[in-house]
């Protein structure tokens, strides 16, 4: 199956993907997913630690997603440790970890 818009395939449009780092056009459906995620767990803390961003206690969560907006390595790596964390817990839950 080819994924390409019709126009592309028909040459009418350049194709514009993939994309290197978080495309423009998806960082704020990105942030909002990584916002509704931490939110949702307690591992904000330790990925604003690990990311080396400032924040109080009660604030990590909206310095994640701060820095995210404005940084796409912020985002992309944030979203990165919670999936790879994710994955993890998966993995271990089906016995595959010890």
């Amino acid at each position: 199956m080819d994924r390409q818009p019709l126009s592309v395939r028909e040459g009418r449009l350049a194709d514009d993907g993939p994309f290197e780092g978080a495309p423009a056009h998806l960082v704020p459906s990105l942030v909002n997913w990584l916002s509704n995620v931490l939110r949702a767990i307690d591992y904000a803390e330790l990925i604003a630690l690990r990311l080396r961003l400032p924040a109080t206690k009660s604030d990590y969560i909206t310095s994640l997603v701060e820095a995210g907006q404005h940084d796409e390595n912020v985002l992309l790596d944030a979203i990165d440790m919670q999936t790879t964390r994710h994955r993890l817990k998966i993995a271990a839950s089906a016995g595959a970890i010890r």
